[in-house]
């Protein structure tokens, strides 16, 4: 094998590896660079034979790499989605007062820090005429405590629908800060359902719309994982339902999530909130 064709091998694996990164991200760097160097090193340790053999060793001990760390990941993340709790079977109006208490783990420290993942369906009937920010759900230790907005001060985290505005706001609180660390969704559709999962990975925490990653953000702080999974727990929630919310005490990539989460919300109403008559429509593209 002349050196022209090693470089040429080398710069296809690396522009395979820059294009197959946003699908499959980091474990594809791991998994590209071991794959890079079992075709250069296989073929100087197999040098005294021809080529085509040395290259047809090197894919096969590269292929076989990948595969192993492929099933390694994938079983690693479905062990991640077991230890995942559906906290709702149904639908359940905006209003409707519940509360789940949290067990033990309440996340999982990774090398990174801690874990958690919150997400499920919502569905936004309309936008209500007041001053404050409307509650959808979140995890909280004092869902009677708010600021002059009626945004809590325990936000574990939170999700809100902003005064006013067709915006979804994400709210982390820290030990520094405790509405500061916000991510805003803007121009949401009404009478559509979506589904929104918060996933913290240590200070990352990334938000989720039908299961693609929409936005991030680096907190200040430690964030907080204190309180109780809350919907309805304030006079200033939103008008809609949600449907089948669920929590992990980990983080949850894609893959994860599709796992936990049903691929369409639940219309069975429960609860206190008498009959609803609604056409079930899903986004299913992206907005501004």
């Amino acid at each position: 094998m002349t050196p022209v064709l090693i470089i040429t091998i080398t710069i296809i694996c690396l522009l395979v590896a820059i294009f197959l990164y946003f699908f499959w991200k980091p474990t594809l760097i791991i998994v590209l660079t071991l794959l890079l160097n079992s075709l250069i090193y296989t073929y100087y340790l197999l040098f005294e034979s021809h080529w085509i053999i040395r290259t047809i060793i090197a894919v096969g001990i590269a292929i076989g790499i990948s595969l192993i760390i492929y099933y390694s990941v994938k079983s690693k993340s479905s062990s991640s989605s077991s230890d995942s709790k559906q906290l709702i079977d149904g639908m359940v109006a905006g209003n409707n007062q519940m509360t789940f208490i949290v067990n033990n783990p309440l996340s999982v420290n990774q090398p990174n820090g801690l874990e958690y993942t919150l997400g499920g369906w919502v569905f936004i009937n309309g936008l209500r005429d007041i001053q404050s920010y409307q509650y959808i759900f979140g995890r909280t230790e004092d869902p009677n405590s708010s600021n002059s907005v009626g945004m809590l001060n325990s936000n574990n985290p939170c999700v809100y629908i902003s005064p006013h505005t067709n915006s979804i706001v994400v709210v982390c609180s820290t030990f520094t800060s405790k509405q500061d660390n916000r991510i805003t969704l803007s121009n949401i559709p009404i009478q559509q359902w979506l589904h929104i999962s918060v996933v913290c990975k240590g200070a990352t925490v990334t938000c989720y719309v039908n299961f693609k990653p929409i936005k991030e953000i680096r907190l200040d702080s430690v964030p907080l994982q204190n309180g109780d999974i809350c919907i309805g727990c304030t006079a200033n929630s939103f008008d809609g339902y949600i449907s089948n919310l669920v929590y992990a005490p980990k983080a949850l990539d894609i893959n994860g999530l599709l796992a936990v989460s049903s691929t369409a919300p639940n219309d069975n109403l429960i609860g206190n909130s008498g009959p609803v008559s609604m056409n079930i429509s899903i986004l299913d593209s992206l907005w501004n």
